[in-house]
């Protein structure tokens, strides 16, 4: 990815958000996290992934959907049905790259 800024006002702007993501995953301990992006029921959720273990995380979103901001929660794996997680010292099965739970086969992506 490359990215184009006008000035340094706007590194600093995003570094604030991006500079903040954790670089390995709370759950697991993996480096293979990732940008990731949901939609069930058509609520946007814009999220750090891990690739291993399949655990994430939110960002916010300003009011008037004028960015983003880093929460600072902690990757967990979603366990499905009653809202649970499950973060590091459980037994969960990777879910792999595609993670097919996160999208369901119904959302339309924009690409």
């Amino acid at each position: 990815m490359q990215l184009e800024f006008r000035g340094m006002s706007e590194v600093h702007k995003f570094n604030k958000i991006y500079g903040r993501v954790p670089k390995v995953c709370d759950a697991c301990g993996s480096e293979n996290i990732y940008l990731g992006y949901k939609s069930p029921l058509g609520n946007d959720y814009y999220t750090v992934e891990c690739g291993d273990c399949g655990a994430d995380a939110n960002f916010g979103i300003l009011k008037d959907n004028k960015g983003l901001y880093w929460k600072g929660e902690e990757m967990e794996v979603y366990q499905g049905g009653y809202g649970q997680s499950m973060n590091s010292g459980g037994s969960q099965q990777p879910q792999g790259e595609h993670d097919a739970q996160h999208l369901p086969p119904e959302d339309d992506l924009p690409f």
